[in-house]
C-alpha cells in the first residue's frame, strides 16, 4: 500500500481546504499530515518548496497549488487526469501557478536574486507538473519552460511583488494574532528584517547593510503596494485566519498533524 504524506502549514488556506475535504470525506486515517511548523525531524531533512505539498513513498509528487480531489483521487486510485497538465499551456501555466503560490520561492526570487532558469532546472519542475503521474517526460518539460522563458518571466515578474506583499502581511498578523496597524506594516526596518529571515530561513546571518546593495528600491515598491492595498489584503488575511482559526478540529490537525499508524 503506498504511503502518503501530506505537508502542511497552520495559516495556509490552501492547507485548510485540503485538510477539511479529507476530513469531511472520511479520508484522515489514510494518510500521515506533517505541519511544517512542528518538531518534526522532516523539517531539517527536507526543503519544501511550497505548501501543502503531497508525498508518495518518500517522493513529492505534488506542491500548491493543491486541489483537494487530486489528494482525494489519489488515496482513492481515482481518475486523476484532469489535474496532471499535458498540454504545452497547462504545463507553462501549472509551473508559474506554482511559483506564485510558493512565498519561500517568490521571496527567493524577489529579494534572493533566484533565477528562473535555475528553478526550472531543479527539481521545483518536478514537484510542480507532477511528473510523478504525468506523461511528459521532464526533458521535455524543461525544455519547454526554457523556450517559453521570457514570457514566464514576464508573468511572474508582474505578480510577485503583490505575492510578496501579502506574505509579509500575513506573517505579520499572524504574529501579531490578527492585531496590527498599517503603520506597523509599513515599517522599513520590519520589512528588510523579515526578507532576511525568510530567505535565509535561520540558515545564515547577513550583514542588513550587504543584504540590501542593489536591492533597496524593491523594498519600497512592496511598501507602496501596502500604502494603497493594505485595507484590502488585511482584511483577506483576517477573514482566512478567523476561518481557520474557528474550525477547531481541522485547526488541531494543522497545528499537530497526525501519525499513520502501522
Amino acid at each position: 500500500m503506498p504511503k502518503w504524506i501530506l505537508y502542511v502549514h497552520p495559516y495556509s488556506i490552501s492547507s485548510y481546504h485540503v485538510v477539511d475535504h479529507l476530513l469531511n470525506k472520511g479520508l484522515l486515517n489514510k494518510l500521515t499530515i506533517i505541519p511544517l511548523t512542528s518538531n518534526n525531524i522532516v523539517s531539517i531533512e527536507k526543503v519544501i518548496p511550497g505548501i501543502p505539498a503531497l508525498e508518495v513513498n518518500g517522493k513529492i509528487v505534488a506542491i500548491d497549488p493543491l486541489e483537494p480531489q487530486f489528494v482525494e483521487g489519489v488515496i482513492r486510485g481515482l481518475d486523476i487526469s484532469d489535474y496532471i497538465p499535458e498540454s504545452d499551456e497547462k504545463i507553462i501555466k501549472r509551473f508559474v501557478d506554482s511559483v506564485r503560490a510558493s512565498s519561500y520561492v517568490s521571496i527567493k526570487i524577489y529579494f534572493g536574486g533566484l533565477m528562473i532558469e535555475h528553478l526550472i532546472n531543479s527539481s521545483f519542475t518536478e514537484y510542480a507538473l507532477r511528473t510523478y503521474y504525468s506523461k511528459k517526460d521532464i526533458v521535455y518539460i524543461r525544455k519547454l519552460l526554457m523556450e517559453n522563458i521570457e514570457s514566464i518571466k514576464e508573468l511572474i515578474d508582474k505578480t510577485i511583488p503583490k505575492i510578496v506583499a501579502i506574505n509579509y502581511l500575513r506573517d505579520l498578523v499572524v504574529s501579531r494574532s490578527g492585531k496590527i496597524d498599517k503603520g506597523e506594516a509599513l515599517d522599513l526596518g520590519k520589512l528588510m528584517l523579515w526578507s532576511i529571515a525568510k530567505n535565509s530561513m535561520g540558515r545564515a546571518f547577513i550583514p542588513l547593510y550587504e543584504y540590501i546593495s542593489g536591492i533597496r528600491d524593491r523594498y519600497y515598491v512592496i511598501l507602496d503596494i501596502l500604502k494603497e492595498k493594505f485595507n484590502e489584503y488585511y482584511t483577506r488575511i483576517i477573514n482566512e485566519y478567523s476561518r481557520i482559526r474557528s474550525n477547531e478540529e481541522v485547526y488541531k490537525i494543522l497545528t499537530r498533524g497526525t501519525i499513520l499508524s502501522t
